[in-house]
């Protein structure tokens, strides 16, 4: 956090007058060197020390916006056109879809992979730099496909805005390396999925057996609580809630779903209803459908891992499933059945909370290829007109 030192200073007769220094070490770190800046009102320093901890610290003490005080003032930049930081901040307050967590991973974003744009007007960042950050991050062995995406909507958010903030889309013109989608997804059959379930300890296998039958994501069924399910004549479960890791910390907290797309109803066949029905009896509404049993609260996914699904998985490759298998993939096989049983891909894109039907085609192409056969061989059967036999050929 930036310091605000308050300094006494000699004033006219006996009116006492002070100055304000504001320190704060670059990057915020312990190995960033000390930047400091004197200001002559405490109103002046607390706007510093707010523009400094918005950037992330990543602000010099000789930064143009500092020496001309237009990052005190807030006053626009050169010519009057708003640095990147400012109008990544606008582009990011617009977004009335976007939920927290993703704003957050915005922000992060602009103050720490496109910490060289924050202080520079939204207008001069060119083509050189956007290549230049996208070939850093990838000779680095990273990948620069969030930070481009990102950095791309800010700019075309800058062309359109009135009057423009600037010409053209600097990232037009710059291809980014995207990364290469698994060659299909790990979908068990179903004599796979009886030989988890029978691995799976009794304090798991439920749990297991309703992301099979519903496909909800890892945080979502960890989230579930008691007055989420609807267990009466047409059960189903509403899916408001999930556990999720904040972005780039520890942990995990209760909170909103991945997206909007996400807060659904997902309908459920009798028998699991009747399951679940039996194993929430007694609890409270808020009661965790499938709570960490020593603690009474959310499961993280790593304790869960080590506690129960490691273990289920070595015993159900003792008993001869094969392959790498990994929770999410759960998830996978229940929209692959799906597809594979005819429903239709916008039914299933919705089911699983995906935010549009490319997204499911993409995932599950292999299974719609499979789809495209059956499909044909129905086609195969279809009446057809009647055609005139073709003439043979006669020969010269």
């Amino acid at each position: 956090m930036a310091q605000i030192v308050r300094r006494e200073r000699m004033g006219s007769g006996k009116r006492k007058e002070y100055s304000y220094r504001v320190r704060w070490r670059y990057g915020g770190t312990r190995e960033g060197a000390w930047q400091s800046v004197t200001v002559r009102s405490a109103e002046d320093a607390k706007s510093l020390q707010r523009a400094v901890e918005v950037r992330g610290h990543r602000v010099k003490d000789d930064d143009p916006d500092v020496l001309d005080r237009s990052m005190i003032t807030g006053e626009r930049t050169r010519h009057g056109v708003p640095a990147f930081a400012e109008v990544a901040e606008q582009y990011i307050a617009s977004r009335t879809t976007t939920t927290s967590g993703t704003r957050d991973r915005y922000r992060r974003l602009a103050r720490t992979t496109l910490a060289d744009w924050q202080n520079r007007p939204v207008d001069e960042v060119s083509r050189d730099d956007v290549a230049a950050m996208v070939n850093g991050l990838t000779s680095r062995g990273m990948s620069a496909e969030a930070p481009y995406d990102f950095a791309k909507a800010v700019f075309r958010y800058a062309t359109s805005a009135e009057p423009p903030l600037r010409a053209g889309n600097p990232c037009a013109s710059v291809k980014c390396p995207r990364r290469r989608k698994r060659d299909g997804v790990r979908a068990l059959e179903p004599a796979e999925a009886s030989v988890l379930l029978s691995a799976c300890d009794r304090s798991i296998s439920l749990l297991v057996e309703t992301v099979l039958a519903t496909g909800l994501r890892q945080g979502e069924v960890f989230g579930l609580q008691v007055r989420d399910l609807r267990l009466g004549p047409r059960p189903m479960i509403s899916v408001v809630r999930a556990v999720r890791r904040p972005e780039g910390e520890n942990g995990a907290t209760l909170g909103e779903p991945k997206s909007q797309s996400s807060v659904r109803d997902i309908v459920i066949d009798h028998d699991l209803a009747a399951a679940l029905k039996a194993h929430v009896k007694g609890k409270a509404a808020e009661d965790f459908v499938f709570p960490n049993p020593s603690t009474g609260d959310f499961w993280r996914a790593s304790v869960f891992a080590k506690r129960h699904w490691y273990p289920a998985l070595e015993r159900a490759r003792a008993e001869g499933l094969a392959g790498r298998l990994r929770f999410h993939d759960l998830r996978h096989t229940h929209g692959s059945w799906l597809l594979a049983g005819g429903m239709e891909l916008l039914a299933v894109s919705r089911r699983l909370g995906h935010d549009s039907v490319g997204i499911t085609a993409d995932i599950y192409g292999h299974v719609l290829a499979q789809t495209d056969d059956r499909m044909r061989e129905l086609l195969s059967t279809r009446p057809r007109a009647t055609r005139p036999a073709r003439k043979a050929h006669r020969s010269a």
